[in-house]
This record gives C-alpha cells, sequence and structure tokens, in this order.
C-alpha cells in the first residue's frame, strides 16, 4: 500500500532469508497483493519482506495478511482428559520397575558394562548469504578514535591508503539531497549492505553523516565479481556492482522505522524425530528381555493415500491389558480430525 492506504500495482516485493541464502522476487497485482507459493517452512524460518514501487520508491508500506484464529469451541473430547496426573503415570512407572528388575534378572543391571567406542566428528555448516573472509576484501575500513574527523562519511574519504571510496552529492526525488558512494576512479556506483541488508542511498544518509561510533568494520570489494555476488547474495546477475559492506558494533541496523520492510516468522513445521521401535525378528539382537513399552507407537509424518486411508503396523509390547490409541491429522485445507479408541490384549 502506498502511504495514503491506496494499492501499489506491479511493485517489486523480495523475500529475504540470509540463514538459508534464500532471495525471492515477485511482483504486486492490480490490487497491490502478493504472494510466494511452495515454501516449505520448518520450525525457526523467519523471513525479511521489502517492497519498492515501479519506479523503485520506498514511500510504501508492507502489509501480511494476519490469519484470524480459530474460535474457542467446546472440546468434546473433553471427556478423554484425565487431570490425575499421578495415576496417568502410574503404568509408566510400574513398568520401568519391572524393566530394571527384569535387567537385574538377566545380569544387565548392577554391574560395569563396557560400551563400544563412539567416534562422533562434526564439521562447520557452509554460509550462505552475504558472508565474506576478511582477506577477500580490496581493502578493510576500521575506525580509529583517534582520527580526526567529524562524520563516518569524513573517516572514509580520510582513511589511510584510501582506494576505494569518494562520495559525490546528488538530488534524489525520494529523499532529497543525499550522498553516493563511488569507486574512487568514479566509474562504479558502490551497492552498500548493513549488517547483511542490501539498503538504498536513503537508508544509510544518516549512518554516513554520524559520528561512526557504532561502526566496526567496513569492507570495499570492487575486484572480484564471485566477492560482489558472494556479499549481495547472488542478486544483480552475473556482473554485480561493487560492493562497500558496513559491519555495525551491535550487527542490528535499524535506527528509524521503515514502512517498506517487515519482518516476518510463520509458525513452520517441527522436524520430525525418529521413534525407538524393537528390531523384531532380528537374530542378531538378544531378545530375552521383556518389552515392557508404555508407549509403543508414534508416527507424526503418515500421509494418506488418494482414498483417504492409511497402513500403519506396529507390534504390541509384553504387557497385557487395554491400549489406548489416539489419531489425530490435518487435510490440505487445514481442517483437524482427532480420533481415540482402546482394544485388548490378553
Amino acid at each position: 500500500m502506498t502511504l495514503n492506504n491506496k494499492p501499489v500495482a506491479d511493485g517489486k516485493v523480495t523475500l529475504i532469508n540470509n540463514k538459508l541464502g534464500l532471495v525471492l522476487d515477485t511482483i504486486s497485482d492490480g490490487k497491490g497483493k502478493f504472494k510466494f507459493s511452495n515454501l516449505l517452512i520448518t520450525e525457526g524460518i523467519d523471513f525479511t519482506i521489502q517492497g519498492r514501487t515501479a519506479k523503485n520508491s520506498k514511500r510504501l508500506e508492507i502489509q501480511i495478511d494476519k490469519f484470524v484464529e480459530q474460535d474457542a469451541t467446546p472440546n468434546i473430547n473433553i471427556g478423554d482428559i484425565n487431570s490425575d496426573i499421578p495415576k496417568a503415570l502410574m503404568a509408566s512407572i510400574e513398568n520401568s520397575v519391572k524393566q530394571d528388575l527384569d535387567m537385574q534378572k538377566h545380569g544387565r543391571i548392577g554391574r560395569g558394562q563396557h560400551l563400544k567406542e563412539v567416534r562422533i566428528q562434526a564439521s562447520k555448516l557452509p554460509k550462505f548469504g552475504n558472508t565474506i573472509h576478511e582477506n577477500q576484501a580490496d581493502q578493510v575500513f576500521r575506525p580509529d578514535s583517534r582520527q580526526n574527523c567529524g562524520t563516518f562519511k569524513d573517516c572514509l574519504e580520510k582513511m589511510n591508503n584510501n582506494k576505494s571510496v569518494r562520495f559525490d552529492q546528488i538530488m534524489s526525488e525520494d529523499c532529497g539531497p543525499m550522498w553516493v558512494a563511488r569507486t574512487l576512479s568514479g566509474d562504479g556506483v558502490y551497492a552498500v549492505t548493513i549488517d547483511g541488508w542490501i539498503l538504498e542511498s536513503c537508508d544509510f544518509q544518516e549512518l554516513l553523516l554520524g559520528d561512526g561510533s557504532n561502526i566496526s568494520k567496513v569492507y570495499f570489494v570492487y575486484d572480484s565479481y564471485a566477492m560482489r555476488a558472494r556479499l549481495l547474495g547472488g542478486r544483480f546477475g552475473l556482473k554485480p556492482p561493487p560492493v562497500m559492506a558496513i559491519y555495525t558494533k551491535s550487527g542490528n541496523f535499524r535506527q528509524k522505522y521503515d514502512p517498506s520492510v517487515v519482518y516476518y516468522a510463520p509458525k513452520g513445521f517441527a522436524s520430525v524425530k525418529e521413534f525407538y521401535v524393537p528390531k523384531y525378528g532380528n537374530n542378531e539382537v538378544n531378545n530375552s528381555l521383556a518389552d515392557l513399552r508404555s508407549t509403543i507407537y508414534w508416527n507424526p509424518a503418515t500421509v494418506t493415500d488418494k482414498e483417504g486411508k492409511a497402513r500403519l503396523s506396529y507390534f504390541n509390547s509384553d504387557n497385557k491389558g487395554t491400549y489406548r490409541v489416539t489419531v489425530e491429522g490435518i487435510n490440505a485445507d487445514g481442517l483437524l480430525g482427532r480420533q481415540v479408541y482402546r482394544y485388548q490384549v490378553k
């Protein structure tokens, strides 16, 4: 929407996740609406969404649809809830005691056992997005409190052996007179990133004209297209512009509200964990111990077929009595289903 609350047609919307190195673009329709499809959102994933008009102006507001949560209705399963926690845990506690006694009977408890050696190796995850090593930059600037300069811009221009940057003042339709960072030769305009975010020139004027007390370091990259693309997350095609990458001490540059950029953290799917199941029928496994598990089966990722049916198989434990089965599911439209039934093992 414009700042006057009117739809922005043909606006450019960018979805960014630096952790995954993800950058997606789309265009808003005549009503100012946009969407990103076919995204698998897992637990803990968040995004930054940035909008621009067709003329590349940031004078707009990104609005995310808010889904109204389902109204609370009477719980039809209220009779299935057992509020007596000690009683509900009694079966598990009794089975644990029986398991310990059975292990002691077979000599599996009460004496030391030598376990096989297990070596665990780890490696660093690859870094995605706008990250390079310091020695990959063509020049690095670090603020020096002893340097006599009035503004952060002056400090950059007066840095020792400056072979990278100069600033020219131009008139912008969006923010009036402003400073643009160019290569020292003047043949290239720097794309500017701050703490990994690509910003328009209007967005960092306040930082340039400040004292730079929050600046940790600045990378200048202009020789290597590969390093430029790395810092810009693969944007701007095969020949990206030179990059001035600014890093603040706090690691979070956002000194004023910018309605064209929003942070979005949807509720993602939790990662599926494997549930322990004994391997029955394996001759290499000693099955002399009794199976006294209280929870015998759990599968969070069952998918039905075209007819809405699914087939599951599992082994009961050695316990006799009543087994309780709870089946919960969700369809493609978000409708929930739940069924509880019981069966006897004699």
